[in-house]
C-alpha cells in the first residue's frame, strides 16, 4: 500500500506487514530450510521492491520490518532482507531502483545490518559506515533519527 508522506522528506511511503515471529519457532542453524516467517518476510521484501519497480522509484530505504514488537531474531531479519533484494537485484537488473538503504530507528538493528553487509560481502572498505541522516522536520534539523547501510544496485 502506497501513502502520502506528509511532512516526511520523501515521495511516497510504502507500507509492508512483515510476519510475527512465532514463540514456538526455532532459529534455525545454517544450512536448515528457511522457515515460514522467513519465506514470508522475503516475499514482503520482494513484494516491496517490486512496486518500487513499478512505480519507477530509484532510491528506497527499507527498514527492520518485523524485528520489534513483531519478535523476528534482528541477525535473521538482517540476513533475510538483504539477501531478498540482492536476489530482486540481480533478477530484475532493469528495474530503475539503484539504491535500497537498509535503516532503522535503533544502533541494535543497524549493527545486525552492518555485520551481515561484512559476513556477506567481505571487503569491509567496500561498506560505508553507517552515518545518521539529518533530517529537517518543521525547520528544525533532527540527526540520530535513522541509521542506514546502503546497497548500490550496479
Amino acid at each position: 500500500m502506497r501513502t502520502s508522506p506528509g511532512r516526511l522528506p520523501c515521495k511516497n511511503i510504502l507500507h509492508v506487514a512483515g510476519p510475527e515471529w512465532r514463540r514456538d519457532t526455532s532459529v534455525p542453524e545454517a544450512g536448515d530450510d528457511p522457515t515460514l516467517e522467513e519465506d514470508l518476510l522475503w516475499d514482503a521484501v520482494t513484494n516491496v521492491l517490486r512496486e518500487a519497480k513499478r512505480m519507477k522509484i530509484k532510491t528506497i530505504s527499507i527498514p527492520a520490518i518485523s524485528s520489534g514488537i513483531y519478535g523476528f531474531p534482528i541477525h535473521l531479519c538482517a540476513k533475510t532482507l538483504v539477501e531478498a533484494s540482492v536476489e530482486f537485484c540481480k533478477k530484475n537488473k532493469s528495474s530503475g531502483v539503484k539504491e535500497i538503504r537498509f535503516t532503522n530507528i535503533d544502533d541494535r538493528a543497524c549493527n545486525a545490518f552492518l555485520m551481515y553487509f561484512k559476513e556477506a560481502f567481505g571487503a569491509e572498505d567496500r561498506i560505508e559506515s553507517m552515518q545518521p541522516d539529518e533530517t529537517e522536520v518543521e525547520g528544525k534539523i533532527e540527526s540520530k533519527i535513522f541509521r542506514s547501510i546502503s546497497i548500490s544496485v550496479l
